[in-house]
């Protein structure tokens, strides 16, 4: 019998939802893969008090599922999927599980340009001088070139229809300061992007280093690109997540 290719659970990034990845996921599941792309909770922040806490249940809850299933899991997370998939994640690994007699749980973490949170930190301790507040919602300020904060590296035209997409994002989100790291248990990979306005280069490598100074073993991968190399460089993205499928 072939043995069943893991199951690729992906989370998605703030302001977008799962359409604007397909180009990656089509990728992944051309292989043969299942993919699950669900949207995030807090694009429908106006359900839950709590949005990142949603995001946070739903996508822990979905994982645990699969587990339950017997799949293996491949977690890939886009920017602030991973401070999602950062708490998501905690006790779902594959040997977490094995060693309670449970089958199935997560075996890789990919973090694609995505938050790596530290516990005790919040998304907004971090953030570029880009952003503001407006009410309960996370926006950019006035002039800012949206389209090449996110896209730098693809055309205009392309960067303008992915911007029109975006969705409202919940302020609270960035406040949330995590208590658990799933990446202290599951196996962890790190791609960066060198061209990355987000989430700068220089902020990545800072991030990564202060983890593995801690002792967090994280497998790394350079790509020269934008903050969203899912959809400027979609092929080579989904081959780096499928070195761990």
């Amino acid at each position: 019998m072939t043995p069943t290719k893991p199951t690729i659970l992906f989370i998605h990034g703030a302001w977008h939802q799962p359409w604007m990845y397909d180009p990656f996921l089509n990728e992944l599941r051309s292989q043969g893969h299942e993919v699950i792309a669900p949207e995030l909770r807090c694009n429908d922040y106006k359900t839950y008090a709590d949005p990142a806490a949603a995001d946070i249940t739903f996508f822990s809850g979905l994982a645990e599922k699969l587990a339950e299933e017997g799949k293996e899991i491949v977690c890939a997370m886009h920017s602030y999927g991973g401070a999602v998939g950062t708490e998501a994640m905690h006790g779902l690994g594959v040997e977490q599980r094995r060693a309670k007699g449970l089958q199935g749980g997560v075996t890789r973490l990919v973090y694609i340009c995505g938050f790596m949170v530290m516990k005790g930190y919040t998304l907004d301790a971090a953030a570029p001088d880009v952003f503001q507040y407006q009410g309960e919602f996370k926006t950019f300020k006035e002039g800012q070139d949206v389209g090449d904060f996110f896209y730098c590296d693809l055309p205009k035209e392309e960067q303008k229809r992915l911007v029109d997409a975006f969705v409202p994002h919940p302020k609270s989100c960035s406040f949330r300061v995590p208590q658990v790291a799933a990446y202290e248990e599951i196996p962890s990979t790190f791609i960066y992007g060198t061209m990355d306005k987000a989430f700068p280069y220089k902020d990545q490598q800072a991030l990564v280093g202060a983890l593995t100074a801690e002792g967090i073993k994280i497998d790394t991968f350079t790509l020269e690109s934008s903050h969203s190399p899912t959809m400027s460089m979609p092929k080579k993205t989904a081959e780096l997540v499928l070195q761990y499928a």
